[in-house]
């Protein structure tokens, strides 16, 4: 079974196009590295995956279950049991 299945994605932000008809499927206990240069959409993906964007077209499913379908959340961010570190210390920029 796949723990994280993203099916035909399609993601843009105002008129920049991101995604569109992107799938990716993780497996229970597999390990994925995300590379590219910025701007390529590695934080995007995460985004996706944690609920804190929503993509236009497709669908997420977290452990079988649908969290995200064609631009409606499902299943909100809190409700996901996914953890995102930023890469950004701007949640707390007083801290070193």
């Amino acid at each position: 079974m796949m723990m994280v299945q993203l099916q035909s994605i399609t993601c843009s932000y105002d008129t920049l196009a991101l995604f569109e008809d992107f799938s990716l499927d993780v497996a229970r206990g597999e390990r994925l590295v995300i590379l590219g240069p910025s701007g390529c959409g590695k934080t995007t993906i995460l985004r996706l995956i944690a609920g804190f964007a929503i993509p236009q077209r497709g669908a997420i499913r977290i452990d079988g279950e649908l969290v995200s379908k064609d631009g409606k959340r499902v299943v909100a961010p809190e409700r996901r049991r996914i953890g995102m570190v930023f890469q950004d210390l701007a949640l707390w920029p007083h801290l070193s």
